[in-house]
């Protein structure tokens, strides 16, 4: 069977069991439909780790981890849990240019946090953006279904943020789907700032990018242009271009 039919079908049973029928159904027709047509709203976080206090979080359930190429049984559950990090997880791993930080019942992966070095792939937008050194890339946050509403989502993402201040890690980016509230919510319950939304548009092959003003009011710098909004995002994030 080819992999790329395993991923599909794993996704496919693991979207069923976390949102149900009609939910699958209707990420299956906007997946089959983006080979002609796609219109995405990104939108970018970022919060500077050296104004950041550490939180006091305690929890005597769960314990926290940095995994390393050698912890074979966490990455097969978090491959279990995001497909597309199948074959990518221990090479980037191993070469040092990811940080994947776990939470742990037992021996059970409870929720895991992937950050990116040097480069960091939006496969949302498909579009790659290289990092500078004192800066890093929230590519994937998830928590189990059975552990959410539980707070660990917060929590694992300020260890993170612990971690990547000791690495030397000045600046942490992260983006989500303006629709996906689950994830915008944790991103400013964590403490992030919004930076800048980017507008994808996909037509029969023809892609655009568009980084347009901030869709709320309440985000920094809400009355910049468009113009303005790459411009600061693109000089913290790259060194010394931006690529697609």
């Amino acid at each position: 069977m080819p992999r790329t039919f395993k991923i599909y079908r794993k996704k496919i049973v693991r979207n069923f069991k976390d949102y149900g029928i009609w939910l699958t159904l209707k990420k299956g027709t906007l997946y089959l439909l983006r080979s002609i047509y796609e219109n995405r709203i990104y939108r970018i976080y970022r919060i500077n780790l050296d104004q950041y206090k550490s939180v006091n979080m305690h929890d005597d359930h769960f314990t926290f981890k940095c995994l390393d190429k050698n912890d074979d049984d966490a990455i097969l559950q978090i491959v279990d849990m995001e497909e597309w990090l199948q074959d990518e997880l221990t090479p980037r791993l191993a070469a040092g240019s990811a940080l994947c930080m776990v939470v742990m019942n037992g021996s059970t992966v409870a929720g895991f946090n992937l950050v990116a070095f040097e480069k960091a792939y939006i496969p949302l937008i498909n579009k790659t953006i290289m990092l500078r050194k004192v800066v890093a890339w929230t590519e994937q946050i998830t928590i189990r279904r059975a552990y959410r509403r539980k707070g660990l989502g917060t929590f694992l993402t300020h260890r993170v943020f612990e971690e990547l201040k000791k690495r030397g890690i000045r600046k942490l980016y992260e983006a989500t789907l303006l629709h996906n509230t689950a994830s915008v919510n944790l991103a400013k319950k964590a403490g992030f700032k919004c930076v800048a939304d980017i507008h994808y548009r996909k037509m029969f092959g023809a892609k655009k990018w568009t980084w347009g003003k901030y869709a709320s009011q309440k985000c920094q710098a809400g009355h910049a242009s468009g113009a303005v909004a790459e411009d600061v995002c693109c000089r913290s994030l790259t060194s010394p271009s931006r690529t697609t």
